[in-house]
């Protein structure tokens, strides 16, 4: 099967397995990357999942899988795990990470006290 630029291939897949584990029945499309790394959601999973233009989405790789997830749906403790690794990632320590809030508190409380001078 030959697909022409341009063209658009929806392949729906009802999973048994989704349904029986999360309540829902998984809905899968075929979609293309940009040279820019874009790709569009489908507009049924965009209407399904009330995405609209500026929408933020975390994205994850999970083994050979991507999810992503609307950033405002996401748990206090998924928000604690995504901080922590990317400090991990970027070397930032504890220590490092409280000298900077006692730099960016003492800033505040400078330009703070400069606004009520003037």
């Amino acid at each position: 099967m030959l697909i022409s630029p341009g063209s658009q291939l929806s392949i729906y897949v009802r999973n048994p397995y989704f349904q029986e584990r999360f309540g829902t029945v998984a809905t899968s499309e075929v979609v293309k990357m940009t040279s820019k790394g874009q790709l569009t959601l489908p507009v049924e999973i965009r209407r399904e999942l009330s995405l609209e233009r500026d929408s933020y989405l975390y994205v994850t790789k999970v083994g050979s899988f991507i999810v992503m997830k609307r950033v405002d749906e996401l748990s206090l403790d998924e928000i604690s795990t995504i901080l922590q690794n990317l400090a991990k990632e970027r070397r930032i320590t504890r220590d490092l990470l409280m000298r900077e809030v006692e730099k960016a508190r003492e800033t505040l409380l400078e330009e703070k006290h400069a606004k009520t001078k003037a």
